[in-house]
């Protein structure tokens, strides 16, 4: 099995192929000003990122106490809170993930979704319409 080294060098000499780019970068200087300007803009770049997960926890969080007993699927755990938020910040149902946690579990989404693995997760409860559900992925 001696014959797998080459055939790594050989993908290595490939890869270093790729930085025949960087001379087409440096030949024309439009496009050298503009690969500067992104690599200066990496660093803020990482803190709007740094921003954008602390508001995502901060809201999982407050999702969390909110909503942890009447939709422990959605926001029974932290990592779960945190992939629903994303899933809302993409309009990927978003207004499911509300419904539930305006009108109840027992009355919208558990029931009828396919998709939710758990829908005996739902504590079958008199639940009163909540305004501040709403408000709450309104202002998310």
């Amino acid at each position: 099995r001696s014959g797998g080294s080459g055939l790594g060098a050989l993908k290595l000499l490939r890869l270093l192929r790729l930085f025949r780019i960087m001379r087409v970068i440096k030949k024309l200087p439009e496009l050298t000003v503009i690969v500067d300007a992104l690599l200066v803009g990496m660093e803020s770049i990482g803190f709007i990122a740094l921003i954008l997960f602390v508001v995502f926890y901060l809201f999982a969080v407050g999702g969390m106490m909110l909503f942890q007993s009447n939709d422990p699927w959605h926001f029974g755990r932290l990592h779960r809170a945190l992939l629903t938020l994303f899933r809302i910040a993409t309009f990927e149902d978003w207004t499911d993930v509300m419904y539930i946690n305006v009108y109840g579990c027992s009355r919208w989404g558990y029931n009828d979704d396919d998709t939710q693995p758990k829908s005996g997760a739902c504590v079958k409860v008199d639940y009163e319409p909540k305004a501040y559900a709403a408000f709450y992925f309104i202002v998310f």
